[in-house]
This record gives structure tokens, sequence and C-alpha cells, in this order.
């Protein structure tokens, strides 16, 4: 994440910040719910931190315009099947060892 400071000279926005994020999130096409949990992680981050300041998220997502991680961008939540998968998901790895 990178946070910029306006100096342009402009009265508008004289002193205003934008906080830049650019990620890459995992790119096997069988972890969507991984790509879908970091996204999360780092929104959180970002809200945690910046949650005044205006945000440009950018990056390599590996996720099609209609995959969970791109539902989660644009609405800021996640669709019951993809909640679902990342449990089932959690479910699998704990059982597994």
């Amino acid at each position: 994440m990178t946070l910029f400071y306006c100096i342009d000279g402009s009265r508008n926005h004289q002193g205003a910040l934008l906080c830049v994020v650019n990620s890459h999130l995992f790119s096997n096409p069988a972890a969507p719910h991984i790509r879908t949990i970091q996204a999360a992680v780092l929104a959180a981050e970002v809200d945690q931190h910046y949650k005044d300041i205006a945000v440009i998220w950018c990056g390599d997502f590996n996720a099609t315009h209609d995959s969970g991680v791109v539902d989660f961008l644009k609405t800021g939540t996640v669709s019951q099947f993809v909640c679902l998968y990342v449990l089932w998901m959690l479910l699998c790895l704990h059982e597994a060892g």
C-alpha cells in the first residue's frame, strides 16, 4: 500500500490523501477461496489504517469478472456459496491434520 499526499496547488484537493493498493493474488485456478481470503485480509488492513481516505485498488487478481473475489471487491461481501466453500476447505485442511 502506498499513501499519496496531494500537493498540486488545487484548493479543492490540497493536502488530500489517496491510498493505492497494488496486489497480486494467488494464481492457482483450484483455489478461488484463497484469493477471496487474501482480498478480505487486505481490505481489513486498508479499512483499519485508511478508513477515511480514498482508495484505488489495482493489481493482478487472477480472477474472472464473475468470481467471488471480484464480487467481494465490488460489494464488500461474499456469497453464501463462497462462505460455504471456504468453511468446507478449512474443515478439509483441519481433518487432514
